[in-house]
Formats: structure tokens, C-alpha cells, sequence
């Protein structure tokens, strides 16, 4: 679609030059005045191939006429139907500017670093499948009033009496905070471009489709007004900290805001006025293993790396295999332990793994339910949890909570009041007990108050995740610190006993992980995104 007016050759956008660059006599042209139609009037839309996946729906667009053959959504190895559209244009567009060699390059070297990958990662032909992607991305100006006036307090020393001084102070603020940018793509995940943030404003360009040429576009799908509040409140909270600072720095003075986000905004007049459809540049590379994907995804500007990356089972069992060798070489030519410690060390180690467990779980009930992705929640998207659901669990998250509901919270409660004098007393006992089996017994008494509470946390996490071989694996390494307790309680005479309590720890404690490790994968892949559905965001119109 991009021709070369000199020989009539294919142009393309080259990266190090930012010009179009014919393929064919190397001739080089502006992208922002070049236009593909001859067209002397600019409108509101631009012609582009649509290509959809059968697979998945997924729609990518883009100026040539060149074959997809490889879905980046879902992984899929088809050839992607194409069709002719009108294209509503964005705004503003950030070119690319990391080519694709050095995207491979750095991210051949980041995975260096990362143990028991998947040997795909290692191969350079696997690398080549980086394909550059413009992203819908909705950018926000917010405005504030000029100044506002709120209480502050003053407080110190003098002498041997502290002082406190009421202030009423009238801030100043900065008026205009721009480009605060949220993605339009309900499938491209909110984590993911938090986590390839940022992208300069400075670097914006008016859009023009040569900057497309040899690239694609995702379709927006998520409307401007669905991250408003998130805006305001982003806006909001940035204004409060770099006033707060100021006085605190300047005046040593504690500025006092209102808590509620609403108040706030009344209070800094915090107003969107002004919203444009972006693209922001994307090297994506996608991993498929069965009816799961993972991403990994370059800032195209920048170079920031963001990427899931899963875990080579058999690798991972291999290494783990070895060391434990070695370190029982090591332990049994230079350690001596007697039955009951051998047996407290075990329940130890389950108990750690409960734990880990119990964490990882609940990292992959967020990434399942979509907590952190609000562009996910769609009007009209069948979800297992609503949006205000989600909402509230981010916002405990984001306040330092844990998950747990008032469940939870009366569990933990009675879990403290139940063993709390126990554990005190055994403590001191632990301490000053001679017998080794004495304090082996105690010890493992206070180790089972968080091996419960990491079994009834996991169980919480369970029911809104698809894999429920997670309550098993759970309960594992709680039935062996509490099979370890019993036999500590019980002191039998014969080492046996111990032995086989240790071996069953052990054993708990191999299944816990690799219960860990499939659950890490979970995390670190995702279901392959469903499109068909998609009903196109405010930039996305189709004639």
C-alpha cells in the first residue's frame, strides 16, 4: 500500500532513520507528509488491511498488504484473514525506535539471568517471532485549580515540651498535569503496561499511517470513560504528594487531606479536560503451551522488558534432584543430628512451603480474576466477579491487606487467642528444656499455628481459581507438619518413627513444590484471549 513514487517499491518505516525507506532503490521520505492515497484532503479515517485470527478474533490492523501468518494474541500458526477497512485515526502516535535485533538481543540477555526456562527462549529462531505492535492507549490531561486551602500542623522540641501549631495553608498547584496515559486494549493486561511504563509524552508524534508501514495495530476495544476515575485519582494522588513534600521539605509542615477520593477532587478541582487516542509501540513475542500463552513484551522506545516467563518442569526437578544429593553428602559427612531434630528440621521445610505456596496462589487468583486489569471489565464481558468486586480487592491490595475477607480475619483472630499463651509458654519451655525431644515437640507446636493458617488461606484463594488440584497440594504440607507434631507428641522409642515422619515431610514437601512451580507457571501464562466479542473502543470505528 506504501509505494516508493521513485521506482514504485515497497516502503517501509526504518527505525534508525524514523523515515520511510523504499526496500527496493533505498530512497527515503518523511512519514508524517507522505500520503499513501495522493490525497490532498485529510479526513478522520485512513485505509488499512484488517486482519482477523479464526482462532481467537483477534483483530490487528496495518497499512501493507503483507501476509500474517502468526497470531501474537493466542500463538496461533495460521494465515490471518484479511479484509480492507476504514480506520478512524488516532491522535498521536510514539514511533518506534528499539529495532527488532536489539530487542532480541537485550532480551536474549535477560534471560540469561533466569534459570529453568523453556528452551524456546534460548532459540534464535523463536526470537525472530518478535513482531512490533502499536497499542491503543487513551492519554488523559487533567487540570487543577490554581491554589487550595487546607489545614497543616507544625510540631517540635523545645526544650522538654513538644510544640504543635495549627496552620491554615494555602498551596499552590501546578494547573495542568498531561499525557497520563491507560491502555485501550482490554486484552493486552493493565500489569503488563504498568510494567513497560513509561512512555514520554515528549516523544508523541500527530499521527500519519507511514508510521504503521511494516508494523501492526490492535484494535482499541476499551471506551475513554472507562479509566476516568482511575485518571482523577492517579492525577489527584500525584498533586498531594508533591505538595505534601514541598511543605514537609520547605516548612516542615504536615498538610492534612481529606481520605475520601471524592472530597479530594472537590478539594483540587481535579477536571479531565482533555482525552486523544494514541499508539504507543509494543515488540511482542508470544509462548504457547497447550490452552495457555505467555507474553513478552518490549517498550519499543525505551526498551524495557516485561515478560512472563515460565518454568521448565523436568529442568527444575533435575537441579533440585542434584542439590538435594550434594547437601546430603555434605550433611552427613559434617552434621549430627538425632531423630527428633532431623524430624523438626522437615516439618520446618513443609511449613516454608506451605507458606510459598499459600503466596503463590494467591498471585494466580489475581492474574485468574483479572484484579489488577481494569480494562478487562467491560460492560459487556461475562466475568466471575463484577468490577466494583474487583475494585474493592485492588484497593485492599493496594492499601498493604491481604485477600482475606472477615473470614479470614475472625480465623486469624481465634488462631491468636488459641495458641497465643501456648506458644509463649512453649517458647520459654524450648528454651530452657534439656531434652532434645522436648524441644523438638515444642518447637513443631509452634510451627503449626502457620501451617494452618497457610492450608485455610490457599483454601480462600481456591474457589475462584480453575485448578483445584490446589487444595490438595495445600493440605499436603499441612498433614505433614501436623503427622510430625503428633509423633514429637507421642516420643515413640524406636529412631524409625522419626525417620518415616521425616520422609513423609520430605516428601510433602517435594509435592508442595511442584505444586509450586506448575502454580508459578499458571501465574506466569494466561487463557488464550477470546476477541469475538469485542465491540471496539472510541478509536476503533470501522466503515
Amino acid at each position: 500500500m506504501f509505494t516508493c513514487p521513485n521506482c514504485n517499491g515497497s516502503l517501509k518505516f526504518n527505525i534508525p532513520t524514523q523515515k520511510l525507506k523504499c526496500e527496493h532503490c533505498g530512497s527515503s521520505f518523511d512519514p508524517a507528509g507522505y500520503d499513501q492515497n495522493n490525497n490532498a484532503e485529510q479526513d478522520d479515517f485512513f485505509g488499512a488491511t484488517v486482519y482477523t485470527c479464526k482462532n481467537c478474533g483477534a483483530e490487528l490492523i496495518s497499512p501493507d498488504d503483507s501476509i500474517v501468518s502468526f497470531c501474537s494474541y493466542c500463538g496461533s500458526e495460521q494465515i490471518l484473514e484479511g479484509k480492507i477497512a476504514r480506520q478512524k485515526r488516532p491522535q498521536k502516535i510514539i514511533p518506534f525506535r528499539i529495532s527488532k535485533e536489539k530487542t532480541a538481543e537485550a532480551f536474549a540477555r535477560h534471560t540469561d539471568k533466569v534459570r529453568f526456562v523453556p528452551k524456546e527462549y534460548r532459540d534464535p529462531k523463536f526470537l525472530e517471532k518478535f513482531r512490533g505492535i502499536y497499542i491503543p492507549y487513551w492519554t488523559y490531561d487533567v487540570r487543577f485549580k490554581d491554589s487550595v486551602e487546607l489545614p497543616g500542623t507544625k510540631s517540635y522540641r523545645r526544650g522538654s515540651y513538644v510544640i504543635e501549631e495549627d496552620y491554615n495553608v494555602k498551596a499552590g498547584l501546578e494547573g495542568l498535569y498531561g499525557g497520563i496515559p491507560y491502555d485501550a486494549s482490554s486484552a493486552f493486561d493493565d500489569s503488563l503496561a504498568d510494567e513497560l511504563a513509561p512512555f514520554h509524552e515528549k516523544k508523541m508524534r500527530d499521527f500519519a499511517p507511514g508510521y504503521l508501514a511494516g508494523f501492526y495495530a490492535d484494535q482499541a476495544d476499551v471506551t475513554s470513560e472507562s479509566y476516568e476515575p482511575a485518571v482523577l485519582e492517579r492525577a489527584g494522588n500525584q498533586a498531594i504528594e508533591k505538595m505534601r513534600k514541598k511543605f514537609e521539605n520547605e516548612k516542615h509542615i504536615d498538610l492534612k487531606f481529606p481520605l475520601e477520593q471524592e472530597k479530594q477532587n472537590e478539594l483540587l478541582g481535579t477536571e479531565i479536560i482533555d482525552r486523544r487516542a494514541s499508539l504507543f509501540p509494543v515488540w511482542f513475542l508470544t509462548w504457547r503451551r497447550n490452552d495457555r500463552v505467555a507474553y513478552a513484551v518490549v517498550n519499543g522506545e525505551t526498551g524495557k522488558i516485561a515478560a512472563d516467563i515460565p518454568v521448565d518442569v523436568p529442568k527444575y526437578l533435575l537441579a533440585v534432584i542434584l542439590t538435594a544429593a550434594l547437601l546430603f553428602v555434605g550433611l552427613n559427612f559434617f552434621v549430627t543430628m538425632t531423630a527428633p531434630t532431623v524430624l523438626m528440621a522437615s516439618s520446618a521445610l513443609a511449613v516454608v512451603a506451605a507458606g510459598l505456596f499459600a503466596h503463590q496462589t494467591g498471585q494466580l487468583h489475581d492474574r485468574e480474576m483479572h484484579i489488577f486489569d481494569r480494562g478487562y471489565f467491560l460492560s459487556d464481558r461475562d466475568t466471575e466477579i463484577t468490577a466494583e468486586k474487583a475494585e474493592e480487592i485492588r484497593e485492599k491490595r493496594e492499601n498493604g491487606l491481604n485477600l482475606s475477607s472477615k473470614i479470614i480475619e475472625w480465623i486469624i483472630t481465634a488462631l491468636v487467642v488459641m495458641i497465643a499463651i501456648p506458644i509463649s509458654t512453649g517458647m520459654i519451655f524450648l528454651v530452657f528444656a534439656e531434652s532434645p525431644i522436648r524441644r523438638a515437640t515444642l518447637g513443631s507446636i509452634v510451627l503449626m499455628a502457620p501451617a494452618a493458617y497457610f492450608f485455610i488461606r490457599s483454601l480462600v484463594y481456591l474457589r475462584h481459581i480453575h485448578e483445584k488440584s490446589v487444595g490438595l497440594q495445600a493440605f499436603a504440607a499441612f498433614a505433614a507438619s501436623a503427622a510430625a507434631v503428633v509423633i514429637l507428641i507421642l516420643r515413640p522409642v524406636e529412631d524409625w518413627w522419626y525417620y518415616l515422619g521425616s520422609v513423609f515431610c520430605l516428601f510433602a514437601v517435594l509435592y508442595t513444590c511442584i505444586g509450586l512451580i506448575n502454580k508459578y507457571n499458571l501465574y506466569a501464562t494466561r487463557d488464550i484471549p477470546a476477541f469475538h466479542q469485542r465491540k471496539g473502543g472510541d478509536d476503533s470505528e470501522k466503515e
